[in-house]
């Protein structure tokens, strides 16, 4: 058994500028960035439209939601995943404010009164990071909510990504088949999710794109 110490000390840099509310237009988008990249936000949904790797100057279309599945009721338990129909959204449109320093930018978006989130550009940093706020979920209307979230993108995946193996190497997955077995697809929505450690990717020939977890996800690569 080990320990560390840290030390906290006043920094006496007087060139950061404290995190301040910046005024963006309702009738324009409005972007983000830092020395690695630029993300862009849509004037229609506030919500990501692309993000720019400045290094290379390539641009991939990639939008973020959040929306959520009803469950069965004989399987609404937390270690049962066989949801009713489709994905429903939570909103078109959350509300957004743009906040900025000299360190971090970041987009706070309100998705519900249960549900928020923040996406943040750290100066320096190679990373984009979105924390979200979720619950208590409002089931008030007597049903229960699985929230999911949704990235789409124009990456030509061919039906195909990966994800970690208890943090450790890399799995590839197919959308709708199994490699040591023919698959029976009894349930369309619930057999291509899987858990994930730590990381997942996909790509096509061209550009990538790589979420990392702070704790256990199921992602799901659904063909829209």
């Amino acid at each position: 058994m080990g320990f560390t110490t840290y030390f906290i000390l006043r920094n006496s840099n007087t060139n950061t500028t404290p995190l301040r509310r910046r005024p963006i237009s309702p009738k324009a988008g409005f972007s983000i960035e830092n020395e690695f990249y630029r993300i862009t936000f849509s004037s229609d949904t506030n919500q990501i439209s692309s993000i720019l790797d400045k290094n290379t100057n390539k641009s991939l279309a990639v939008s973020q939601n959040y929306l959520w599945y009803q469950p069965q009721p004989e399987f609404d338990d937390p270690y049962n995943f066989r949801p009713v129909g489709p994905a429903k959204s939570i909103t078109t449109k959350p509300t957004a404010q743009v906040f900025t320093s000299s360190l971090v930018s970041e987009v706070v978006q309100q998705y519900s009164p249960w549900l928020s989130h923040t996406i943040r550009l750290y100066k320096g940093q190679r990373v984009l990071q979105i924390e979200a706020e979720v619950g208590p979920i409002d089931v008030s209307d007597g049903i229960g909510k699985e929230i999911i979230s949704r990235y789409s993108t124009g990456l030509n995946t061919n039906k195909t990504w990966w994800t970690d193996s208890n943090g450790d190497e890399m799995q590839e997955r197919i959308f709708d088949y199994r490699p040591t077995w023919n698959l029976t697809i009894d349930e369309p929505i619930a057999i291509n999710y899987c858990p994930v450690n730590l990381l997942t990717f996909i790509k096509d020939d061209n550009l990538d794109m790589q979420l990392t977890y702070s704790h256990l996800f199921f992602p799901f690569l659904a063909l829209l």
